[in-house]
């Protein structure tokens, strides 16, 4: 009997300190994404002066924190940049549906100069358990394209995700709208869809089909063979990532354009990708060579063949 209560003390005091530990990680995991976050803002600051991305500041913000000056300053933005009839109500619900807003200042002046935003939802698919980010509006100036505030913003909340959820799948998913959107995917993406060299598993294509679903409305419809949203209220302007007769010699180029041929109508294509620690590695070392304004070869597309080329429709 002795024996037996010494092995239910000592059991006590093992599982004591093992919750004891699993509660200490779980802080340390905030902090260090408290930290993170404060290492990614300032990021461009340690490396001022080296190249035109370094112009910018980061700013990361719940959106309800947002003001109507602060959401007027994001409608003109993005009117710059889009053709929409979508009124500023309109546009302050688009805001409200997403958690967090990442947006890109210029030093200088505090113009503003780059905005994503983002929502994170817990959900279950056929036993499986998956946290769901949704990424929109990732909007930023022609000059600043190829810095590193979008990889830097999107890394944040990645490994926010990651550190806080280590042992749930992350999904990214999002309404692509234009070329640059999708070769965000590619380039960054082990694991991505859809893609060019084989067919969307039926698991990641149920989840993308729901949350294409979600967006369709009297202007809306969602394509469910293709994958894409027909729309044609919000469009790229003509002059935000053009594409030419040359661009379509890139096979990931001519698949976009063979997937979502009403790219210039405003019609988005679905895509999603999983993100894991290999890909942190990956798109780290990018946000580090474009901090420094160097090129890196991870950017590169690279495939087994070319695509032929193609023309582009009239």
């Amino acid at each position: 009997m002795l024996i037996f209560l010494v092995r239910i003390a000592y059991a006590t005091m093992f599982w004591t300190f093992v919750l004891f530990l699993l509660k200490t990680i779980l802080r340390l995991g905030r902090l260090l994404s408290v930290f993170i976050g404060k290492f990614f803002v300032q990021l461009n600051i340690a490396y001022n002066g080296l190249s035109n991305s370094s112009e910018l500041q980061t700013h990361i913000c719940a959106t309800n924190l947002l003001d109507k000056l602060a959401i007027m300053d994001l409608y003109q933005f993005s009117a710059s940049m889009m053709e929409s009839d979508v009124s500023l109500g309109e546009f302050q619900r688009v805001i409200n549906n997403y958690s967090h807003i990442a947006v890109a200042r210029r030093k200088l002046d505090g113009s503003l100069r780059g905005m994503i935003l983002v929502k994170v939802e817990n959900g279950e698919l056929d036993g499986k358990k998956y946290n769901l980010m949704t990424m929109g509006l990732c909007l930023v100036h022609q000059q600043y394209r190829n810095g590193p505030f979008i990889p830097g913003a999107s890394l944040f909340f990645y490994l926010r995700e990651l550190i806080l959820h280590p042992f749930t799948p992350l999904l990214v998913i999002g309404k692509s709208f234009s070329l640059h959107s999708y070769l965000v995917l590619v380039k960054n993406f082990k694991e991505h869809y859809p893609r060019m060299d084989k067919e969307t598993p039926a698991w990641e294509k149920k989840i993308m089909s729901n949350f294409g679903k979600q967006w369709e409305t009297d202007q809306e419809r969602f394509n469910e063979a293709t994958g894409v949203i027909e729309r044609e209220r919000t469009k790229l302007r003509s002059h935000i990532v053009p594409i030419s007769t040359k661009d379509l010699t890139n096979p990931h180029t001519a698949f976009y354009c063979t997937q979502n041929p009403g790219w210039r109508k405003g019609h988005c294509m679905v895509q999603m990708g999983k993100f894991t620690w290999i890909d942190v590695l990956l798109l780290g070392k990018k946000i580090i060579y474009r901090s420094l304004g160097i090129k890196s070869n991870c950017s590169k597309l690279k495939c087994k063949q070319l695509a032929p080329p193609r023309t582009l429709d009239p």
